[in-house]
């Protein structure tokens, strides 16, 4: 949506307070409970009303509820502002080739507003058609000037680009660039001491590697401590998804904690995303080792309920963090990966948790792990225990890979930064194979792809142990 959130005049103050307070807090089912209130009691053919709800519930990451409201409004009051808007939402809501329609039409009327145009090769790129969403980007950079902001955006959605041609170093600079836009990454800590940057000797030095974006990002970079250690620092790391149990027996890792806890003393800190750039590696240069172990104990118990009966298990899992604005451009329906249960041979493990698991009905044959996934530990232990995870792009495969598990990614076309290159990822973990997706929103050729190999694969004596 538009920058900055605007309310209509007759909304009174204290409630407008309110949902700013509720968005900052990140109270997304109390900004969806109150904006329906608010609703009741303002004029139904009002656009200004209408755009407030788009708004509020797009800010609330509810994207398909915003859309009809969005729709309204542009019927209404078909301004640039208002498709803007729409094009927003659509693209949220996963429908991005009527997005791309809709901001076609803003760039149209408004030819001298930046922003639109950004947008619109975004919306082209998640269909696909990376070379048209590239050379539009890089005709804007030759427009703007480098004082603007979106000279910076442009930068960074080029960054994306960059990795998938190959550029690893020049595209981690670029995505870089999206921390100071916040939009990449976390974007400030309140630590007095100096962030680490390139070229700094870091021997008899202590770092505090901070956690940020989600816990897929903390898993992917807690890898470069190990680079930190062997170049002579002792490292802590901190986390803000309770990580950091786990990420305590990560080689090259003194001491794990959460965020909320005060670090031991440190020389600097840097944050984990930009660790490549930092230490000035190149793709060939990433740790590609197992690097997360777990828990002797909890393996044990967790072979009580995945037992080793000879037949290959294999966990899935379906749909990652439901406010992740891309998450239902990488959601798989279960009911594909549900029947993979009809293979001979084949036992199958839902690795689901929270949002997605009422798409799996109470007699399905694929086994409910959810109730005994209390914390990450156990996540580990039950895939210490799978022959193969097959996921879409959630943190679950980054975690399986930096365990050494085989991993089988649902891949959608526009693909997060760590499989975007033309090694498919192999550079961060050699043992996750891509099936990527074919046509946007259109999982049937990857899911033939993955089962004909998960038939195969349950054929061979052993299966994948």
């Amino acid at each position: 949506m538009q920058k900055e959130i605007s309310f209509p005049s007759f909304i009174p103050q204290d409630v407008q307070n309110t949902f700013r307070w509720l968005i900052k807090v990140e109270e997304f089912n109390t900004i969806r409970a109150l904006a329906e209130s608010v609703y009741k009691f303002l004029p139904k053919d009002n656009p200004e009303v209408t755009d407030f709800m788009a708004m509020v519930l797009h800010k609330a990451k509810m994207y398909r509820e915003a859309v009809p409201y969005a729709r309204q409004t542009v019927a209404m009051l078909p301004t640039p502002e208002a498709k803007f808007n729409l094009a927003k939402c659509l693209n949220s809501a996963a429908f991005p080739a009527e997005a791309e329609k809709v901001m076609a039409e803003v760039v149209k009327e408004r030819p001298d507003w930046i922003d639109p145009v950004i947008d619109h090769a975004v919306y082209v790129a998640a269909q696909g058609r990376f070379d048209e969403a590239e050379a539009e980007l890089r005709t804007l950079l030759n427009r703007v000037g480098t004082a603007d902001r979106n000279y910076a955006v442009v930068q960074f959605n080029l960054g994306w680009h960059e990795i998938r041609a190959g550029h690893f170093k020049e595209g981690i600079r670029m995505l870089g660039i999206g921390r100071t836009l916040r939009i990449w990454g976390a974007y400030s800590f309140p630590y007095p001491q100096p962030m680490l940057t390139e070229g700094v000797d870091v021997r008899n030095k202590d770092i505090l590697i901070v956690g940020e974006g989600g816990a897929g990002d903390e898993i992917i970079n807690a890898r470069f401590a190990q680079t930190l250690r062997d170049r002579g620092a002792r490292v802590f790391f901190a986390s803000n998804h309770k990580l950091e149990s786990l990420l305590a027996r990560s080689p090259g890792i003194e001491k794990a904690f959460s965020q909320k806890q005060a670090p031991p003393a440190f020389d600097y800190w840097a944050p984990a995303m930009d660790l490549p750039r930092i230490l000035e590696l190149n793709s060939e240069d990433i740790p590609k080792n197992s690097y997360i172990t777990p828990v002797e104990g909890l393996v044990k118990e967790w072979s009580k309920r995945i037992p080793n009966n000879g037949k290959l298990r294999i966990g899935v899992r379906w749909q990652g963090n439901a406010l992740y604005e891309q998450d239902l451009m990488r959601s798989v329906p279960f009911n594909l990966m549900e029947t993979f249960v009809n293979i001979p041979g084949v036992e199958v493990y839902s690795l689901q948790r929270d949002s997605g698991l009422e798409e799996r009905p109470a007699d399905s044959k694929v086994v409910d792990l959810a109730p005994y996934l209390n914390t990450w530990e156990d996540t580990a232990a039950a895939i210490s225990n799978l022959d193969l995870v097959i996921s879409s792009c959630t943190s679950v495969p980054h975690l399986a890979a930096a365990m050494g598990k085989p991993v089988w990614l649902f891949c959608p076309l526009s693909s997060y930064y760590v499989w975007a290159g033309p090694d498919n990822g192999r550079a961060w973990y050699p043992q996750v194979e891509l099936h990527r997706q074919k046509e946007f929103g259109n999982w049937e050729h990857t899911y033939k792809d993955i089962y004909s190999k998960l038939e195969k694969l349950a054929q061979t004596k052993g299966g994948a142990r």
